[in-house]
Order: structure tokens, then C-alpha cells, then sequence
């Protein structure tokens, strides 16, 4: 028994200095989305389009085919602002509409297409029309993106 004892006392700075190192851990920075790859981090922000994309499908019954018109975005800004945050916003605008509106059916049957543009400072814009779908044009340095993009949804659709 003082075996036991002597033990668990003997191993306690053991597992402090563990947990201290766990929690140390957590603390380093992982890499920075600048240090990432171009093939990487166009992946990662198509796969998290496609994550926004599936979830309009899930709440409207509408599919969207989502395209990033990569070349209107500067490389730099690519690496320097979160593209995939900017330009989910309006499928996500979608999402919020289809769960609690009579808006659903509408756009299940007439948004099908959604394009993410660079334009720049000054140039944020949104459109939507049956036949190219949603359109909107990016400017980084524009704010509210969300309250902007529901209004503007909301008055055309």
C-alpha cells in the first residue's frame, strides 16, 4: 500500500509536466494559410464552398454549381483574406432564407448557379437572374457582408 502511495506522489510532476505540455501544445500556431500551398489552399477553399453549397441543398432542395472565378483574384489576396468566407456568404444568405420563408420553392427552382468574383475596393456587388444564377463580386475591404447580402437577396429575389 505505501508502494502505491509512493507512486502516484512520485508520478504527479510526471503528469503535470505532461498536461503542461498538452496545453502548450494547443497554444502553437498552426501554418499560416500564407505558407500553404496554391493547390492546397484552393482545395481547402473549394472544399468548404462545396460544404456551404450542400447545405442550401439540405435546407432549400435546390443544387447549386458553385464556381470561383479564380483568375479575378489576386494571388496575394488569396493567400492574405479568407476567399471561401467572403464568398459563402450569399449560399448561406440561401440557407437562412429556405428555413423559415415562403422563399424555399422559389429558390429551389430558379437559383441553380453561383459565381464568386474579385472586383476590388468599391466594386462589392450581388445579382441574381435566372440565367446566370447568383453573381457576386468581392471587394475585401468592404464590411457586413452577411446584413448586406441578406438585403440585398431579399429585394431580388
Amino acid at each position: 500500500m505505501n508502494t502505491c502511495r509512493k507512486t502516484r506522489t512520485s508520478l504527479r510532476p510526471l503528469a503535470g509536466f505532461v498536461l503542461l505540455c498538452m496545453g502548450t501544445a494547443a497554444y502553437i500556431p498552426a501554418a499560416r494559410a500564407e505558407d500553404e500551398p496554391e493547390k492546397v489552399r484552393i482545395a481547402r477553399i473549394e472544399a468548404s464552398l462545396d460544404q456551404s453549397a450542400k447545405r442550401v441543398l439540405d435546407a432549400c432542395g435546390a443544387k447549386v454549381t458553385v464556381t470561383i472565378d479564380w483568375k479575378s483574384f489576386p494571388a496575394e489576396d488569396v493567400k492574405k483574406y479568407a476567399v471561401d468566407s467572403f464568398c459563402s456568404t450569399p449560399l448561406e444568405v440561401l440557407v437562412g432564407l429556405c428555413r423559415g420563408s415562403n422563399t424555399k420553392a422559389y429558390i429551389k427552382k430558379s437559383i441553380s448557379k453561383y459565381t464568386c468574383h474579385f472586383g476590388g475596393e468599391g466594386k462589392r456587388s450581388l445579382s441574381i437572374d435566372k440565367k446566370n444564377g447568383i453573381q457576386m463580386t468581392v471587394d475585401f475591404k468592404a464590411t457586413n457582408y452577411d446584413e448586406w447580402a441578406r438585403k440585398a437577396m431579399v429585394e431580388t429575389l
